[in-house]
């Protein structure tokens, strides 16, 4: 699960961004990895009632943002300057999960890997990665 004080600081730094707007949940936090969760609904589904691509990207991004977070200097933050997602399937209904994990963690630019998957059985549907810079507050 990782450190709940993390978890409790991503929450409270994410409250009221495109995260909270998305309805999802961080579940672990640690500087290895980050976990957010999401329940499918109606309102994040393609016209034929799979995830869209742009949920699955948008919870892999939010993943990978939060571990860069816990890999800033106190003042220091962070910009995605680019991404890059390839999608695997999607679901009706159920539970999503981004896990985050570093690739390249350097003095001006952090590289993420997300990957979400389907709660119920871990089946792989969507491999997301980032570039985030390193900017001065």
């Amino acid at each position: 699960m990782g450190d709940p004080d993390q978890i409790r600081s991503l929450r409270s730094h994410f409250a009221g961004s495109f995260v909270f707007e998305l309805g999802a949940v961080f579940t672990s936090a640690s500087p290895e990895s980050v976990s957010v969760a999401l329940d499918m609904r109606p309102g994040l589904a393609t016209p034929e009632g799979g995830t869209h691509a742009a949920v699955l990207t948008g919870l892999a991004i939010c993943a990978g943002a939060a571990l860069g977070k816990l890999h800033l200097a106190p003042g220091e933050r962070a910009s995605t300057f680019q991404s890059a997602s390839n999608m695997m399937g999607s679901i009706h209904e159920g539970w999503l999960v981004a896990t985050a994990t570093p690739v390249h963690l350097g003095s001006k630019t952090l590289v993420i890997q997300s990957r979400v998957t389907e709660k119920a059985n871990g089946r792989l549907l969507c491999c997301a990665s980032q570039t985030l810079m390193r900017l001065a507050a």
